[in-house]
């Protein structure tokens, strides 16, 4: 399944949570100065995902090991589940050039 247009615009609005909250998009490319491109956009789309997939009673959360940075989103954790891996690559890549974190 392709991303549709309203999933696309939850993970921009997710990953740009994400990279605010840990200090905009220079200090992210200075923390992911050792890493890939790829690396950073998939390390910055994990913490996004899982915040828009699990609520506040998961283990990780509960334990402080997860921060909430992103409000919990039911609907768009099931719609992951049906995401190819390569039209999120295609996502993150876009949505990295967007931000400024590829050139």
């Amino acid at each position: 399944m392709k991303i549709t247009n309203q999933q696309l615009e939850t993970m921009r609005n997710a990953m740009r949570a994400v990279v605010e909250h840990l200090g905009g998009v220079e200090k992210v490319k200075a923390a992911f100065s050792d890493f890939t491109p790829r690396r950073m956009l998939w390390d910055i789309w994990h913490k996004a995902e899982v915040n828009l997939r699990y609520d506040d009673s998961h283990p990780f959360f509960v334990e402080g090991r997860w921060e909430r940075m992103v409000p919990h989103n039911p609907s768009f954790a099931t719609d992951l589940n049906y995401l190819k891996g390569c039209h999120i690559e295609t996502a993150l890549a876009k949505i990295g050039r967007e931000f400024g974190l590829l050139p």
